[in-house]
């Protein structure tokens, strides 16, 4: 992205943020700085000046991770569904309580990893029933497979659940040290907006209590008076520190 549709694109997620923001800003006022200026500044309706620094939780890598990862998961549960009649009833009932959570080898090509498939939802289907009747296991089944375990519970199975959110968290951390660390040339208060506009959106508690524990932790030794952290796609706050 150029450095003018970087522009317009954070003036957009302002402007958006702006309608569930609780400052009174002053739509008008809002124009795109240049480093080391941070990116956008405002005023709000009392005449105080305030600027918003703007990052992104999101990354190529990430973006590409989260498509493979919806993409191995409808294929698994297509294949369950392919299977013959007698089969899929078998499958379901045997797994109609079990969470199926599956850590593909992320080395390998997509390709590769979607082959695996059938081999899997077959080794499923034939499993022992003293291993599937554990509260959990761990089993190793081919190089396409690092592991995969079964999670009994209130479940409405079978469920997979592939293996991808907890990358999400440590990418969203590192984006908020590389930030903390920067310097700017502002007179008035900077606030951090750290927004979220990924699709599908992945579950609050798979990244961000350790992000809450740091932004504690070192935010009187950054350059940011709040963080912000907003859904964009919902258009939500999910967090903020210090409160108002």
């Amino acid at each position: 992205m150029n450095q003018l549709s970087q522009g317009i694109r954070e003036t957009q997620i302002i402007k958006k943020f702006v309608e569930i923001c609780p400052y009174k800003i002053n739509v008008t006022s809002i124009k795109k700085e240049d480093p080391p200026k941070p990116d956008i500044y405002c005023e709000l309706e009392n005449g105080s000046e305030l600027s918003f620094e703007l990052v992104e939780f999101l990354n190529n890598s990430i973006a590409k991770m989260t498509s493979n990862q919806t993409t191995l998961k409808h294929l698994l549960d297509d294949e369950k569904n392919k299977l013959p009649s007698c089969k899929r009833m078998r499958f379901i009932q045997k797994y109609k309580h079990a969470l199926i959570y599956i850590a593909f080898n992320e080395k390998l090509s997509l390709t590769k990893r979607k082959n695996s498939i059938p081999s899997l939802i077959n080794f499923l289907l034939n499993l022992n029933e003293k291993q599937i009747k554990k509260e959990e296991i761990e089993i190793n089944i081919c190089p396409e497979i690092k592991w995969f375990n079964i999670r009994r519970g209130a479940y409405t199975g079978p469920m997979f659940r592939v293996e991808g959110v907890t990358f999400f968290g440590v990418s969203f951390l590192k984006e908020i040290k590389d930030i903390f660390n920067k310097k700017y040339t502002a007179t008035n208060k900077i606030d951090l907006l750290a927004y979220y506009s990924l699709q599908p959106e992945i579950s609050k508690n798979h990244w961000l209590p350790e992000m809450v524990d740091y932004i504690q932790d070192n935010i009187a030794n950054s350059p940011f008076t709040r963080v912000w952290i907003y859904s964009y796609t919902k258009n939500k706050l999910l967090y903020l520190y210090p409160k108002l």
